[in-house]
């Protein structure tokens, strides 16, 4: 259990707890799928106060594919990464503001200045910190793994295989001329 602004996170990393079908009940936003599927779940509740805002529960995509979630306290936005996707709630309303497909394994998520990043083995992506999607690797460059990046001063540095390359933060790699 974490706690994150005024929001309580749990985290059920190895199945749905045994309370899920009162948890569910209990949500104002739940998000599951796959429930018909055998095979390992993991499952994220978020409540504030007594009220509990979403419960999402998902199939793990293999035995090293690990949930993240990372919560915009300033914007009450949570971004939850893992099980080939990423999916962004505003947990004022609650709604779900987009749910995006990760090309290839998840990484890592983190936050720079106002940009969420997005780490995958080959596709390295930004929102802003509300949600909206501020660039795709896919849409200029092909990354292969191994590669890493750094941040600083509102710049990114990527490092790849054959090539680095560095660009604005806020406004993601460009298309080689």
């Amino acid at each position: 259990m974490v706690n994150v602004g005024r929001y309580r996170l749990t985290v059920y990393p190895s199945g749905l707890p045994g309370d899920y079908a009162e948890l569910s009940a209990r949500a104002t936003l739940v998000d599951q799928s796959g429930h018909s599927e055998q095979g390992r779940w993991y499952c994220l509740s978020v409540e504030c106060g007594a009220e509990t805002v979403l419960v999402v529960s998902r199939k793990r995509r293999g035995p090293f594919s690990t949930p993240e979630a990372l919560v915009i306290p300033e914007t009450e936005v949570l971004f939850l990464g893992g099980a080939g996707r990423l999916l962004i709630c505003d947990l004022k309303t609650p709604r779900r503001l987009c749910e995006h497909p990760v090309s290839s394994e998840f990484d890592r998520m983190a936050r720079f200045e106002d940009a969420v990043l997005l780490a995958a083995q080959r596709e390295f992506a930004a929102w802003d910190i509300r949600g909206a999607m501020l660039w795709n690797s896919l849409d200029a460059i092909a990354i292969e793994p191994p590669w890493g990046y750094a941040v600083r001063n509102g710049v990114v540095r990527l490092e790849g295989k054959s090539a680095a390359m560095t660009f604005p933060l806020m406004e993601g790699p460009r298309k080689p001329a």
